[in-house]
């Protein structure tokens, strides 16, 4: 059992399982024996209820695989397109993030423009009508592909965090939040966001890697 094992046990064993740094295993386990300290035992191993658990965790644990191996699969397919030569090429953005972002665009030249991708993605501004005012507002519409909308905005917030030399959304995202009128942080991921769909639609038409130059 877990309270049996040493502490350095259950951290090479939670190391070997999930593939993680020792650092972040320790915290888990610092986590967990905290949790077994404010714990009364009152349970068998054949108990009801500790069976019908150990169930559930087996389902998580076949599940969690298949997510594993269904993400390989979308990688290799990913590869085996011109665009994932592109886009792996941006600064913070991993094979996990290139992956799952063709997955969900699909086929690049389908679209027009970069406007039908950010509309399809759903970044696009919200356009009111109201008496004798009209024009475009700071929100988004919202409609479209919700899962691209969030890959482009966790692709956006790798490359604003990237250690390597600057790159556009970077500079893009210190412009909008220093602005005369200064945008909220997650508006200006957003703005990010659709900034990066201009830059890979670029990237695709002129079938060039990713290099920035101020």
């Amino acid at each position: 059992m877990f309270i049996s094992k040493s502490k350095e046990d259950n951290i090479k064993s939670l190391s070997d399982t999930w593939n993680h740094k020792s650092k972040w295993c320790l915290t888990k386990i610092e986590k967990v024996y905290a949790f077994l300290s404010e714990t009364v035992p009152g349970c068998e191993i054949n108990d009801p209820d500790v069976i019908i658990l150990a169930s559930f965790i087996t389902q998580l644990e076949f599940y969690l695989n298949q997510i594993d191996i269904t993400i390989k699969s979308m990688s290799e397919l990913a590869k085996s397109t011109t665009l994932y030569e592109l886009v792996i090429s941006l600064p913070g953005v991993q094979d996990n993030l290139t992956s799952r972002f063709i997955a969900e665009l699909g086929d690049i030249s389908r679209f027009k423009n970069y406007n039908s991708i950010i509309a399809y993605a759903g970044i696009d501004p919200m356009i009111r009508q109201s008496g004798d005012k009209d024009g475009l507002h700071l929100k988004i519409s919202k409609k479209g592909n919700r899962r691209l909308r969030t890959i482009l905005y966790l692709m956006a917030d790798s490359m604003r965090r990237a250690n390597r030399s600057p790159n556009a959304i970077q500079d893009y995202y210190t412009k909008k939040t220093q602005q005369v009128n200064p945008l909220k942080p997650k508006a200006a991921s957003i703005a990010c966001a659709s900034k990066l769909v201009r830059i890979i639609y670029y990237m695709h038409n002129t079938g060039s890697l990713y290099n920035y130059s101020k």
